[in-house]
């Protein structure tokens, strides 16, 4: 698993705050920093106009992207939540089958 950061924020981006907030969250996996937008922009903004400029894909280990979630937040006790982690456990479950 990878994150993906992208700055929002009027104050300068500090990398240790990314790290800090990642850690807060409870991720234990690598945060790439997106300066540019340049991944989000080509993955999800360009394609047509959207509500949030926040997005989750699951990616299976064949490159394909198997559940988008489109942004906004999602907390735990949540039904975006509880689906998102039922995707993550249905791909993970796949990985540990799949030669």
């Amino acid at each position: 698993m990878v994150g993906i950061y992208h700055h929002k924020l009027s104050a300068p981006l500090s990398e240790g705050a990314v790290a800090k907030y990642a850690a807060k969250l409870g991720f234990e996996f690598p945060i790439a920093i997106d300066r540019e937008w340049r991944t989000l922009n080509e993955w999800w903004l360009n394609a047509e106009p959207r509500s949030w400029t926040s997005v989750s894909f699951l990616i299976d280990r064949r490159g394909r992207i198997r559940y988008v979630h489109p942004g906004g937040s999602y907390e735990e006790g949540q039904a975006d939540y509880d689906q998102l982690v039922n995707h993550i456990e249905t791909l993970l479950a796949e990985y540990k089958t799949t030669p």
